[in-house]
């Protein structure tokens, strides 16, 4: 059906590879088009730990990999590194974090690779802005530049996290 081709053809333009040395070819190829671009695995929340450690695997693998490249980015869902978090405890939410997410921001820091934490809910927006915040002032990142978050523009709050985080 027409809906179907429109949709598988989206999806081509979106989706460049099953994994990053897959898409490697085709990135390069952007890169020397002109274009810039984040790299983001599909998914949202995992289910259990073992998700969450198959996605911190998989970040790792790609940190290394797009090191070659000119500039290059990273998407991180940050409530994909452990299926413990509590919306109602961000505190406790965000220890558990750190201990996943600052080996993988040390290592991009040493492959000098662009991260930006990508906003995937209203539930985790609390604690996303806080661990940000925590890791800007965090005396090992404090003066690196590599350094990104995402700003869900369509929500009320947005003007007020932006100052926030400025």
């Amino acid at each position: 059906s027409s809906i179907k081709n429109n949709i598988a053809d989206m999806a081509k333009r979106f989706i460049i590879g099953d994994s990053i040395s897959a898409a490697k070819k085709t990135l390069t190829k952007l890169q020397q088009q002109g274009f810039l671009f984040t790299i983001d695995l599909l998914g949202e929340a995992v289910l259990s730990e073992e998700e969450a450690n198959s996605y911190y695997l998989k970040l790792s693998e790609i940190i290394t990999e797009v090191s070659s490249l000119a500039n290059p980015n990273v998407s991180i869902k940050i409530t994909s590194l452990s299926s413990k978090l509590k919306s109602l405890d961000p505190d406790y939410s965000i220890e558990l974090l750190k201990a996943r997410l600052w080996p993988l921001l040390r290592q991009a820091k040493n492959h000098n690779v662009f991260i930006n934490f990508d906003m995937e809910s209203y539930q985790s927006l609390e604690i996303i802005n806080k661990l940000f915040t925590n890791l800007m002032f965090d005396q090992e990142f404090i003066d690196w530049p590599n350094l990104g978050i995402v700003v869900q523009a369509y929500l009320k709050r947005s003007q007020k996290d932006l100052e926030n985080l400025v």
